[in-house]
């Protein structure tokens, strides 16, 4: 049980690193978009 409990916790931590890299994507997405618009 507490190996059970172990896992699910660090899964959590994963999918938490995960949602962090994928908001720093679409950060650098949105900073690409709007500094390419304001250099043209």
């Amino acid at each position: 049980m507490g190996q059970q409990d172990a896992r699910k916790d660090n899964q959590t931590l994963t999918e938490k690193g995960s949602d962090f890299q994928a908001a720093l994507k679409e950060m650098e997405k949105w900073g690409q978009k709007w500094g390419g618009n304001r250099h043209e």
